[in-house]
């Protein structure tokens, strides 16, 4: 075949293919066919009939029962039984535990690593089935490791170890679950809203599970069966990718498939005339812009196959450069790791910190401590602004100092609030049924009302304006454990659990929730196609990050400057300052950083990657010469344009709306 003919038959594949990707929109799955003509009721079930019509029962089961059992149960399971299983099983002291306690948040700080790893190697073909295989079954031993641990104080370390560990194999199976269904959207970007809906449903039946569960048997002093329940449902989730059950392509089936769909987009690259601005070029429906005549898009640009060209292949589409190794255990995608190289060396570099921090939290002392608090912290911060658009980097630092600078201090208020009465005679008393199970219940629910609230009252303001909002409305909400913390409550008459579930578990969980959500709608609108998970990852990895840093920092003070103990001699006296220093007055430092590093646009808005409002008119395809997959992605309803122009008609009126 002549190469004119392979020309042209590569773009009779791609055409076929964005066809294809259109009628898929129309057609349900067949097998949701079959399960609805069987059980009409299905179809109506919110959500779930959505997402089997578009992806097939399979798809939808898996996915939404993988995130049941591993991010919802058996997450939080770990997360809830740390305090009983370190104080009450394994002796620690109040301070260790504190310390201790940041191995949760470490094991869910490498997403950017699994991210670029899994992209640039395949196992056994596929580029996240199997990954997540393994990741389910060390998950489970790691979580059984640590539930069987002897109760002594000595196996707090190795209980720490593991933690971090099978949170770790979590963290995987999320990452690559997001990578896989941010790729499904793309081919059906209808059903997007109902995945991503079904997934975090799905994931807060697990917590309801799992806190209903925990709260009574940490009360009889069998945290660790809770945990043994968390492994057997993370091996669950094995069985969904052994047998393949979220229909993962193959590795060269995907990216022959993305090298020639970014071929044709650069084809169509080349017929527009050179030399246009950022607003000029052609933007697709999540907000970011297409690739540039050059063959990049400015940014990260996707893993699915590179865009680099040679002088000598003006024409020419080039197969996706993939090396086997090990008679095809591994395949190696060289143009993912040669177009990533920066976020790869990144990712690296975040691990090797995460690493560091995990040794020395583990053995090291205050002092070493320290000094890797701040060499880490230095490392990311800097790492950022070298290897990611500056848009994104100066979001993710944002985010990063938003979860250091609100210390969390369980070592302090958890013990404070279930100190029993030999150790604390004015205390509240919490069992575990009530601070575990009714509190995380309420806190669940007030996080649904702080999502709904913050679509109704934020959505259409400034990135900045949001931020500073709702960290004082999160400052205001930590009043309530001073309140409690100093018996103030009970001078006024207001019973320590009623303080505690308004307070605590109600009005700070609405403030916290509304205070992550303009960070996610942030990297959504500058994630690049085909590099989303990665995207996402490093926002996942530096919020994790940050707060793992701050539990740190907590342990610091703790040690250093205002002690508490939870063994006999008590000593809680000092938590007041601690709520003062870590809720009250640290959080707001972050107020002036919002104005440095956030664009000056509202959550509304697509941004650039200079920061930059884009306006609607700029963002459709020429339909003369656009494929027709993105005019019918992209073109926006008359009302979706007369309600355009009246946004940018009011920001005209009133330029203070936009801070």
């Amino acid at each position: 075949m002549s190469s004119g003919q392979q020309h042209r038959s590569d773009e009779a594949v791609v055409a076929e293919e964005q066809a294809a990707d259109l009628v898929r929109d129309e057609y349900e799955h067949p097998e949701a066919t079959k399960w609805f003509k069987a059980l009409p009721c299905l179809r109506g079930i919110p959500l779930f009939g959505d997402v089997t019509a578009a992806f097939g029962p399979r798809f939808a089961l898996s996915l939404g029962f993988c995130y049941t059992f591993s991010k919802g149960a058996s997450s939080s399971i770990i997360r809830l039984s740390r305090q009983p299983m370190f104080v009450g099983r394994y002796g620690v002291d109040a301070v260790r535990f504190q310390r201790l306690s940041s191995m949760y948040a470490f094991g869910w700080s490498l997403k950017p690593f699994i991210a670029a790893l899994t992209d640039v190697i395949a196992l056994l073909g596929y580029t996240k089935r199997w990954y997540m295989a393994v990741s389910a079954l060390f998950g489970t031993a790691f979580a059984l490791a640590y539930a069987l641990l002897p109760a002594k104080k000595s196996s707090a370390n190795p209980a720490g170890a593991f933690i971090f560990l099978t949170c770790l194999c979590k963290a995987n199976i999320d990452v690559l679950s997001e990578g896989h269904f941010s790729r499904s959207m793309k081919q059906k970007p209808k059903v997007g809203p109902a995945v991503v809906s079904w997934v975090w449903a799905m994931t807060f039946i697990g917590t309801v599970i799992s806190a209903a569960m925990m709260g009574p048997l940490s009360d009889v002093k069998l945290t660790y069966v809770g945990v043994i329940v968390s492994a057997g449902l993370q091996f669950i989730c094995f069985f969904f990718f052994m047998f393949n059950m979220y229909d993962e392509k193959k590795n060269r089936t995907n990216r022959r498939k993305d090298a020639l769909v970014l071929y044709q987009a650069r084809k169509h690259l080349e017929r527009e005339p050179v030399g246009k601005t950022v607003q000029d070029q052609v933007v697709d429906g999540a907000g970011e812009p297409a690739v540039y005549e050059d063959g990049t898009n400015g940014c990260l640009v996707t893993g699915e196959a590179s865009l680099d060209r040679d002088d000598d292949s003006d024409d020419e589409f080039v197969e996706p450069h993939i090396n086997s190794c090990l008679h095809g255990i591994f395949e190696v995608n060289v143009d993912v790791a040669k177009t990533n190289w920066k976020l790869i060396v990144y990712s690296v570099v975040m691990t090797c910190g995460i690493i560091a921090m995990v040794c020395v939290t583990l053995f090291g002392t205050k002092w070493q401590l320290m000094y890797a608090c701040i060499v880490v912290a230095a490392v990311f911060i800097a790492g950022a602004f070298l290897t990611l658009p500056l848009v994104i980097a100066k979001a993710s630092v944002f985010i990063y100092f938003d979860s250091i600078l609100y210390l969390h201090i369980p070592g302090a208020l958890s013990n404070f609030y279930v100190a029993a009465p030999a150790c604390l005679p004015d205390g509240p008393h919490f069992n575990y049924l009530f601070y575990q199970t009714v509190g995380s219940l309420i806190s669940d629910f007030g996080g649904v009302l702080g999502a709904i609230l913050f679509n109704k009252f934020f959505s259409r303001h400034g990135y900045v304006f949001v931020f500073i909002a709702t960290t004082i409305l999160r400052v205001l909400g930590s009043i309530f454990d001073l309140i409690i913390v100093k018996r103030w409550n009970m001078y006024i008459g207001i019973p320590d659990h009623a303080m505690y579930l308004l307070g605590d578990s109600i009005v700070y969980q609405v403030c916290f929730v509304m205070s992550l959500m303009p960070a996610q709608i942030l990297m959504a609108r500058l994630c690049p196609r085909g590099t989303e998970a990665i995207a996402f990852s490093l926002l996942a990895g530096f919020s994790s990050a940050g707060t793992s840093m701050s539990l740190t920092i907590g342990s610091l003070i703790m040690e250093g400057i205002w002690p508490v103990s939870a063994k006999s001699p008590c000593n809680f006296k000092n938590v007041p300052w601690l709520i003062i220093t870590g809720h009250l007055v640290m959080p707001l430092l972050v107020v002036p950083l919002a104005f440095v590093l956030l664009p000056r646009a509202r959550i509304c808005d697509r941004v650039d990657f200079d920061g930059n409002v884009i306006r609607e008119e700029a963002d459709v395809f020429d339909e003369r010469t656009a494929p027709s997959e993105h005019i019918a992605a992209n073109a926006p309803s008359a009302a979706q344009h007369e309600a355009q122009k009246k946004d940018t008609h009011d920001d005209e009126e009133n330029p203070s709306k936009v801070w």
